[in-house]
């Protein structure tokens, strides 16, 4: 916001966390579109929850609508499934 003089993301309304949730979707989509093998990971693990130490609600949510995740499951083993994924994809042969 300081750099660019655009208005920031306000995660204290919801259409400020409606926006960001957006962006990670057509983050997550396009990272789908662009990178072989990566339909099952989702780029958007590497963002964690506001104040906290892991991905948010909505990461889940989204992971849900694109079955790769299922209510019950547990969520942190899927996310760290996620996160070695996306580091292990990048990583220098």
């Amino acid at each position: 916001v300081q750099r660019t003089g655009l208005v920031g993301f306000d995660f204290d309304q919801d259409a400020g966390r409606a926006a960001i949730g957006q962006l990670l979707r057509l983050i997550v989509d396009s990272a789908c579109d662009t990178y072989p093998g990566f339909e099952s990971l989702m780029l958007s693990c590497l963002v964690i929850h506001l104040n906290g130490n892991d991905a948010g609600q909505g990461f889940y949510q989204l992971a849900v609508s694109k079955n790769l995740f299922h209510r019950g499951d547990d969520k942190t083993a899927f996310w760290v499934a996620q996160l070695n994924g996306v580091y292990d994809y990048f990583a220098e042969p």
